[in-house]
């Protein structure tokens, strides 16, 4: 018998009952699934994607392909900024100036995980007879390689490289068939859930304090573990989440930031998916401005791409099935990213897309701002949405105090 989950866009676990693994078919990652083309067609189609957005995937995933280095992994290349200064200046603009959190520009472990999540949203396998199935199987070993006893990976200084190492080794569990996997993506969920402070927010060590825009990639990693079928404590760890947004929330869930007269556009922007994943229902009203807020100001030119921040947009927007999702938002972004995508007969840009003036840009350039495009473009099918799915699991209300007005 299958099990209704409790968040909004969830289908059936992923481990049956009497312990064997439940196919891709039967999961959230279907639209990935090789054996069900028709599907990632159909959910293509019904979101609102077409040939031109998945020929800017194909190039893309080229593009990460040709910057793959031998030993399997990916440089970090950021801005040349000094990433002490990076991280002071970080730690200063959120009042926590004992908070250092640098993302160095050296970081391979967190560039490769970020190309992981690529290869896995185009649904690539580690079958060696495919075209990325040999570099997805050489990359998994190259970051489970550098994973420490304790879950953690050598050289990430920021909880997002973690997540991002978190979230491929998760949705790899399912998707690829690879001895070590699912055993190095429990430890990482683990180390996850440890080094959350009881403020809710993530630190890089256990139980650290973070500043509370670190928050939206952890998130992220607990929902795909939870769609993967990890297990873990839900209720303390998202009370946590939701008592830390409520105190950053001062215009009914709209705006997110340090306090009222010092917003932050990249929380107001993920806070939604946040509230999203860890049990909102779509009409809470909350959600329904911030989303009604969101749609007044789709990409454009004098609007353009910040590829992290409208990532985590569209993510939501899509999820929730918005009207305006078709009318507004999905045809600004997807035909703003295919027309941004470099088209140039140079190999070393062709297929990639310029680095933005946001954190991605700054700390993992065109290799960052790139793989936030594509997962942009693949979101269509990179999870079936409850909308889409048979079951549609009513979540429980959200707990904590009420937001400030």
């Amino acid at each position: 018998m299958r099990l209704v989950c409790c968040l909004l866009f969830l289908l059936p676990p992923t481990v049956m009952a009497d312990g064997e693994t439940r196919p891709v078919s039967d999961t959230i990652l279907r639209g990935r699934s090789s054996d069900f083309a028709s599907i990632k067609d159909k959910l293509l189609k019904e979101g609102g994607g077409n040939s031109e957005s998945e020929m800017a995937v194909a190039r893309g995933l080229a593009w990460v392909h040709r910057n793959r280095l031998k030993d399997g992994s990916w440089k970090s290349e950021g801005t040349e900024k000094d990433d002490r200064v990076i991280a002071t200046v970080l730690a200063l603009l959120v009042r926590q100036p004992h908070v250092i959190q640098p993302c160095l520009r050296d970081d391979p472990v967190s560039a490769t995980s970020l190309a992981l999540l690529a290869y896995l949203g185009a649904g690539v396998t580690v079958d060696q007879s495919s075209r990325y199935g040999p570099a997805l199987t050489g990359s998994l070993k190259y970051l489970l390689s550098r994973q420490k006893i304790d879950g953690s990976f050598e050289n990430v200084t920021n909880i997002d490289g973690h997540s991002w190492a978190t979230i491929a080794l998760c949705e790899a569990s399912v998707l690829a068939d690879m001895k070590g996997v699912k055993p190095a993506a429990e430890k990482a969920l683990d180390w996850l859930l440890k080094s959350q402070h009881r403020d809710g927010s993530w630190g890089m060590a256990n139980g650290k304090l973070g500043p509370v825009v670190f928050l939206a990639w952890p998130i992220q990693a607990l929902w795909v573990a939870r769609i993967t079928e990890f297990e873990f404590s839900r209720e303390e760890t998202y009370e946590k989440i939701g008592k830390l947004l409520n105190s950053r929330s001062w215009d009914s869930g709209i705006t997110y930031g340090l306090a009222k007269d010092e917003p932050l556009a990249d929380l107001t922007s993920a806070a939604p998916a946040c509230r999203y994943l860890t049990g909102w229902v779509a009409k809470h009203p909350a959600l329904v401005r911030a989303g009604e807020a969101m749609v007044q100001h789709p990409v454009s030119d004098e609007n353009p791409v910040l590829h992290q921040r409208h990532y985590f947009e569209t993510q939501f927007l899509h999820a929730i099935n918005r009207s305006d999702w078709h009318k507004k938002w999905n045809p600004s972004m997807r035909d703003f990213l295919v027309g941004t995508q470099n088209r140039s007969a140079d190999e070393n840009l062709k297929g990639s897309w310029s680095p933005d003036g946001g954190d991605i840009g700054d700390q993992y350039g065109r290799l960052g701002c790139t793989v936030m495009s594509l997962l942009s473009l693949q979101v269509y099918y990179r999870y079936v949405p409850f909308w889409q799915a048979d079951l549609k699991p009513s979540p429980p209300e959200p707990k904590g105090p009420p937001l400030r007005k």
